[in-house]
């Protein structure tokens, strides 16, 4: 055997391990593709989590537990309530503070349930806006004009969402809550 044949020999088995090893690299680079794309998919389809002492929640389970209307409404009418008290006693701060508080909940309602959105504006947007300066005024007489329009604001908002057997009613006797008789 020649030189000639040698070099052409040992020539062909460097193409052949060049091209083994090109062959491996691409093959390792579609590889490495590949999972790259298959993490970003797995990444994608997991939902976010929220940590708490009893383990971790999902958005979705999240969102389930949100107070229900019923429950912003209870906490409304009470909020009304005790407002009512406080400006019969003169205690403008509280009734003032219930009312502010007042509009929260309803904000919260905006927020945990769309759908109702558009009634919890009108009854910010409405009567309630007069109750809200006439307790600003302290001045009994005008809230309590403001309040009997705002009671008939709510009846009907609940009557226009289809659920008129619920109706506000003032007590007849003050909540029980530490004092509704002004700061000294």
């Amino acid at each position: 055997m020649g030189t000639t044949e040698l070099s052409i020999k040992g020539g062909e088995a460097l193409i052949r391990k060049i091209v083994v090893l090109l062959l491996v690299f691409i093959a390792a680079t579609l590889l490495a593709s590949a999972c790259q794309a298959n993490n970003s998919k797995s990444e994608a389809n997991k939902k976010p989590t929220a940590k708490t002492s009893h383990g971790n929640l999902t958005l979705d389970q999240i969102g389930e537990i949100q107070p229900g209307l019923g429950n912003i409404m209870s906490s409304m009418g009470r909020r009304l309530t005790i407002a009512y008290y406080a400006a019969k006693a003169s205690n403008w701060d509280l009734a003032n503070y219930q009312l502010e508080e007042l509009e929260e909940d309803a904000e919260i309602g905006e927020v945990t349930r769309p759908k109702r959105k558009e009634a919890l504006k009108s009854f910010l947007e409405g009567p309630y806006t007069n109750l809200k300066k006439a307790a600003k005024s302290k001045d009994f007489n005008l809230f309590q004009a403001a309040f009997d329009k705002t009671v008939s604001g709510c009846n009907g908002c609940h009557a226009s969402q289809n659920v008129s057997f619920i109706k506000y009613v003032l007590p007849k006797t003050e909540p029980e809550i530490p004092s509704i008789a002004p700061a000294q």
